[in-house]
């Protein structure tokens, strides 16, 4: 459980690296098989931040919980590990749509997915036959590993190189949106009092 979440940690750390440098993703095979373009796509994020990094908290407060349960045998991290990884399934669900309406596949973000059901899986089967109560698990792991995730998104925002307000950009790089952002007229405009 504790590699399937380093695994998918490192994966979503280096798809947020990606989305705000892209450039040569080495899952760029070909027009279907494309990293990049859904990496890049109108799905890739909420807000500024991209989708990836959200994973990339998730995995390793996931990676947390089940290294206290490995350790410690700690039911109620094992439980948590559980409950996320049926959380995550239901979203990577939703996100395999949106990789399915741009008719691209994106293979780190289909591992991603895939790693999502190991942990449900093997959760599943070592919890089997052991209760746990909700309310245990949040108090005792539940509060940290929340901690955690958000730790681990903000470490990602920023050393992908994405700060919180949107990211910086220099003079020349400004200007160049700005010039892409308005069309070349050949010939005269008619404008009226009110155009600036």
């Amino acid at each position: 459980l504790v590699l399937c979440g380093l695994a998918g940690a490192g994966l979503s750390l280096y798809l947020g690296y990606e989305h705000n440098h892209p450039g040569n993703e080495i899952c760029n095979i070909n027009e279907f098989i494309s990293c990049n373009a859904v990496n890049q796509s109108k799905f890739s994020q909420v807000g500024d931040i991209p989708i990836a990094l959200f994973g990339f908290g998730y995995f390793v407060a996931l990676s947390w919980l089940a290294s206290r349960y490995a350790l410690h045998q700690s039911l109620t991290a094992l439980f948590l590990v559980q409950v996320g990884s049926i959380l995550a399934v239901g979203v990577d669900f939703f996100l395999g749509t949106q990789m399915a309406q741009l008719k691209v596949i994106c293979p780190f973000c289909a591992t991603t997915y895939a790693l999502n059901l190991m942990l449900l899986i093997g959760s599943t089967l070592e919890k089997r036959g052991q209760s746990v109560s909700l309310m245990d698990a949040l108090v005792k792991d539940g509060m940290m590993s929340v901690v955690i995730g958000l730790i681990s998104l903000i470490f990602g925002v920023v050393s992908t190189g994405k700060s919180l307000q949107g990211g910086t950009k220099s003079g020349s790089d400004a200007f160049r949106d700005l010039q892409g952002s308005y069309e070349r007229v050949d010939g005269s405009v008619q404008t009226d009092a009110n155009d600036p």
